[in-house]
């Protein structure tokens, strides 16, 4: 890929590491996504980082970054709510095997946004068989499934399982609020 940046005709070619640094710079915008969309196809791992932070991203760019082999990439973009309907089971599991803890977490904190059940359930799943009891915790922040707070609740972990009884009591008091109402 040539990196260049033209300038009334003229060109300056630019190493990967400030083409980056100009990426970050370029107005995210919709009349930028076929741009953001080719540059996601560099070989610089410093490059797709500076894309995966945009929002204005085609569907095409989401789906590569987010299954990009640099868990930096793919922390990013999990950040974005629209990586949620491109979740799979087998990311979800990348995700764990290589122990991206960022890219859970990011991912886990919109739990409830995710389209697809049986992304959610095997997501759910891994986490409770996780001995670290921070990503259960958040978890138990974020959900508002009922059944999985009712789990969580019973956690072995005192925070976790404090934190999940909050958030049914949390829901049951907004129930109330919006019921009076």
């Amino acid at each position: 890929m040539e990196l260049k940046l033209s300038v009334n005709g003229y060109d300056v070619l630019m190493g990967y590491d400030d083409y980056a640094k100009l990426i970050r710079q370029v107005l995210d915008c919709e009349e930028n996504k076929n741009f953001f969309n080719e540059v996601s196809k560099s070989e610089s791992y410093q490059i797709r980082l500076a894309v995966a932070g945009k929002s204005n991203l085609h569907d095409e760019t989401i789906n590569r970054l987010l299954n990009d082999q640099s868990q930096e990439v793919v922390a990013e973009i999990s950040q974005g709510l629209k990586v949620n309907k491109f979740l799979t089971s087998n990311i979800i599991d990348d995700m764990f095997l290589t122990l991206n803890f960022s890219a859970l977490e990011n991912i886990i904190r919109v739990f409830d946004t995710i389209e697809i059940e049986t992304v959610k359930s095997v997501l759910f799943d891994r986490i409770m068989e996780m001995k670290d009891p921070i990503l259960r915790h958040i978890l138990a922040q974020s959900t508002t499934n009922k059944s999985f707070l009712n789990l969580l609740s019973r956690d072995c972990e005192p925070s976790v399982s404090y934190e999940a009884k909050s958030q049914i009591t949390k829901l049951r008091y907004e129930k109330n609020l919006t019921e009076k109402y």
